[in-house]
């Protein structure tokens, strides 16, 4: 559905953005719409352009570049992309959201990370992300803040959000907190592209990917991983073990199961490269002044940071009390100035009492 009945200034931006397109002859059709909703959004409801099949295609090179050591994982993202594109308006696919996936694994590893990377190769950018924390909907009666309240007096949270952005990515974390009557809710919204709020209007959730995540089961997925079983026997032992948490109808609702390994050392080094490198373009943008890393710096970062358990979890907290700390501080005392370049060695933290 192009249009949301219940969301008129979201109709009237797509409306505006076709006319602005159509300058030249002022003759909006379906094709300008969609145009136009490409533009604003990132999402193609119309025929498959050759710049939209080059950008699938190349999707999970894309995304491999953002979350390190989950090539697996990534791939079998965009290949479900893939898949849904050219399916999108045939059969049973036709209502349905563009993709659904649980992404399973323990903390830290790129469950979250992935998501982002998605939303700004696929939406144009994290704002289109909608985050919901399932450990608030515990009770069957916290349904009610999802759909509106049963007299209709207060409107539910993801209700109002999907109305306001109806093409995004829909991040529900840790999935198995929330109680049973959430997981039936989302069952339907997976099986029908549509929810019905408590007074009676239909949402469409066609223009969306969801991703839920779950730290549910990831013990046997830890081990399993180092035990060196395939991806494919880890996610059959997977499904089995979490079934408890989650029923049968709604595990094999998901477009796709997606499993995260524990990260290694390595992986984890690459991680804080990429982390780093955001620092540094960041840094470079606001100051002019260049940054760089001394190995034995990085190595001590690594070694001092790195846990099997807790995956990359901390390590941005742990760059924002060292680098960030030191940095602040050396431009608060005018040591660092615009057009520098500054190698950030252990001596240097040291300075600041790091």
């Amino acid at each position: 559905m192009l249009f949301e009945k219940n969301n008129p200034k979201k109709s009237l931006a797509i409306i505006e953005k076709a006319l602005e397109i159509s300058k030249q002859d002022f003759l909006v059709g379906r094709n300008k719409i969609s145009l136009a909703i490409k533009e604003l959004t990132g999402v193609s409801l119309g025929d498959i352009s050759a710049q939209e099949s080059s950008n699938l295609l190349e999707l999970s090179k894309i995304l491999k570049k953002e979350v390190v050591g989950q090539d697996k994982a990534v791939e079998e993202v965009a290949n479900a992309l893939i898949r849904s594109r050219g399916l999108r308006n045939s059969g049973s696919f036709k209502n349905k959201p563009i993709a659904t996936f649980l992404f399973a694994g323990p903390t830290g590893v790129g469950k979250t990370e992935l998501a982002k990377a998605l939303a700004r190769n696929y939406f144009k950018g994290e704002e289109n992300i909608i985050r919901l924390d399932m450990s608030e909907y515990q009770t069957p009666e916290s349904i009610n803040r999802l759909i509106g309240s049963e007299d209709g007096r207060k409107p539910g949270i993801l209700i109002e959000r999907v109305k306001e952005t109806p093409f995004n990515l829909l991040l529900l974390d840790e999935i198995e907190k929330a109680h049973k009557s959430i997981h039936m809710l989302f069952l339907q919204v997976f099986d029908d592209g549509r929810l019905t709020d408590s007074s009676g209007n239909t949402i469409s959730f066609k223009n969306i990917i969801i991703i839920a995540t779950t730290n549910a089961g990831t013990g046997f997925v830890v081990n399993d991983f180092t035990k060196g079983l395939s991806y494919e026997e880890v996610r059959t032992h997977f499904f089995e073990k979490v079934k408890e948490h989650f029923p049968p109808e709604f595990l094999n609702r998901f477009t796709e199961i997606i499993l995260f390994k524990p990260l290694n050392r390595d992986v984890f080094a690459k991680v804080l490269d990429i982390k780093f490198n955001k620092i540094r373009e960041s840094f470079y943008n606001s100051h002019k002044i260049k940054l760089s890393l001394d190995s034995s710096l990085r190595d001590f970062l690594v070694s001092s940071s790195y846990s099997k358990e807790w995956g990359a979890r901390s390590l941005e907290r742990i760059l924002e009390k060292s680098i960030d700390t030191a940095l602040s501080k050396a431009l608060l005392q005018g040591s660092i100035k615009p057009g520098d370049s500054l190698v950030l060695t252990r001596e240097f933290l040291s300075q600041y009492g790091l």
